[in-house]
């Protein structure tokens, strides 16, 4: 068949002469063209075919594999899950054994800590309460022994009409005075004296703050 074509083409191109030749070349070059087109939209086609088809085969044959290995991935976690729940769990009783005996330390530290201050402040109230006590017995004591006693010369009782109230007056002065004359004694020696005994007591209210001081730095230095 192609031989008769070429024949056939030899045969036109004398029968027509040079402007059959130029149709032949534009007939030629037009399927040329045409090949190389068609060609290029072919080749274009199968790689965009070929590209998808790569792209459902990859994601399919991922889920078969995902599907087949999922359980056993699960497992697998569980797995490193236990076992590493199982190691902090070991190096947590580590650290307990280890910190235990200091831990120890410092509840001891801390009760004898306590147990000592308390013992201090409960010493500081007993010497307040025991030096109040201790001043008012003498007051109540030295007072009786006041009143016990007679007036002085020159003293009178004068009784205030209006209120009832009892002043002594002295006679020899004229002055009036709300209190016992023996009594005046009393209060003026206990104004002298009460300083020098809350001096005293301060003292040794100071010392006992001092042994607390003393205490805490003592746990402190333990502690740290």
């Amino acid at each position: 068949g192609r031989v008769r074509e070429e024949e056939e083409a030899r045969s036109t191109i004398q029968a027509k002469g040079p402007e059959a030749v130029e149709e032949l070349l534009r007939w030629m070059s037009s399927i040329v063209i045409q090949k190389h087109v068609r060609g290029f939209l072919a080749r274009r086609w199968h790689r965009r075919v070929s590209a998808a088809v790569g792209t459902i085969q990859c994601c399919v044959r991922g889920w078969l594999v995902r599907r087949k290995v999922c359980p056993w991935a699960k497992e697998v976690r569980w797995h490193i899950q236990r076992r590493a729940t199982r190691v902090r769990w070991q190096e947590h009783q580590a650290r307990v054994r280890h910190t235990s005996r200091f831990t120890f330390g410092l509840l001891e530290v801390a009760c004898f800590q306590d147990a000592e201050l308390v013992s201090l402040r409960q010493r500081a109230r007993e010497e307040e309460r025991n030096f109040q006590i201790s001043w008012e017995a003498w007051e109540k004591r030295a007072k009786a022994q006041a009143l016990a006693r007679g007036l002085p010369r020159n003293w009178v009782p004068q009784v205030d009409p209006v209120t009832n109230a009892v002043y002594f007056l002295n006679t020899r002065k004229g002055t009036l005075h709300r209190h016992h004359p023996n009594l005046l004694q009393v209060l003026e020696y206990a104004r002298k004296v009460k300083p020098e005994m809350h001096q005293r007591l301060d003292e040794r209210l100071e010392e006992i703050r001092r042994r607390m001081d003393a205490v805490c730095r003592g746990c402190a230095n333990r502690q740290s």
